[in-house]
């Protein structure tokens, strides 16, 4: 096994076969050797906007609420699940793999009452299942679903449960962390809500960013809660202002992998 005993560390060249992080184009590294600048920089609160504006076009989405969150993919399942959701909320999930499994500890720890639509882990959960739940949950608050199943390879369609929760209060929750940037994922033909994904995988960035975009609707949502979002740090009524081209956080950021992500998408 090697291992690091501190000074410079060169690890030789890996061509990553796993299910992430994913290789990075080499004029990507390059935006990582730039110089560190202020979090109010102009440059960077340009590039914060840019980067809204791009992930609107990777999620084929007008959503005024599109940024990137600074944290892995993890922290896209958790904003998604601890903003929308409430102790005592009915959350419907589809389960066929380990991450849509996460999904139902999340909500759990969120105080949601859990439905789970049980699938054999490899094979995609028929719409028509999920939909037969939610009818018989009509109070359901979010439907939670995973696009790829990081863990299992397995696709979900996604069109079918997206035209029945349009047609009801019912969030659509959608985790893209291993689709989106390298699959289709139509936020607002598929009438999806909440939608997440992760800068290492199809994005071809580093760790470190969770994009994510809201619709309307579930903003909508957010700010009727009746108690204020349990995470200050995942707070979308805060980090939301990003999308609207303030270019202001409540908090600091990954500025390096911003940076990168920037020039990543210039390749997608």
């Amino acid at each position: 096994m090697e291992k690091w005993m501190g000074g410079d560390m060169h690890p030789s060249y890996r061509i990553l076969m796993g299910p992430g992080p994913s290789n990075v184009h080499y004029r990507v590294y390059q935006a990582m050797s730039n110089p560190v600048i202020g979090y109010l920089d102009p440059q960077i609160l340009a590039c914060m906007d840019e980067i809204s504006e791009m992930l609107r076009g990777v999620f084929q989405t007008k959503n005024q609420a599109t940024l990137a969150i600074s944290a892995t993919g993890s922290s896209g399942m958790e904003a998604s699940y601890v903003n929308f959701v409430e102790p005592g909320d009915v959350v419907v999930i589809g389960v066929n793999g380990f991450f849509a499994d996460r999904m139902t500890q999340v909500a759990s720890r969120c105080g949601a009452k859990v439905i789970r639509v049980e699938e054999e882990w490899g094979k995609m959960i028929e719409p028509e299942k999920m939909i037969s739940a939610l009818k018989e949950h009509p109070e359901a608050k979010v439907c939670g679903v995973v696009h790829g199943e990081t863990s299992t390879g397995v696709w979900q369609s996604l069109e079918e449960i997206g035209a029945y929760c349009k047609r009801t209060d019912t969030l659509l929750v959608v985790d893209a962390v291993t689709t989106v940037g390298g699959y289709d994922v139509k936020v607002d033909e598929w009438g999806i809500d909440v939608c997440y994904g992760s800068s290492q995988k199809c994005l071809g960035v580093p760790p470190g960013l969770s994009p994510i975009t809201v619709s309307p609707k579930a903003m909508d949502v957010l700010r009727s809660r009746k108690t204020k979002v349990q995470s200050f740090y995942l707070d979308l009524t805060l980090l939301e202002i990003l999308g609207r081209g303030k270019g202001l956080l409540p908090h600091g950021s990954c500025l390096d992998v911003l940076c990168v992500e920037r020039r990543a998408e210039d390749y997608l």
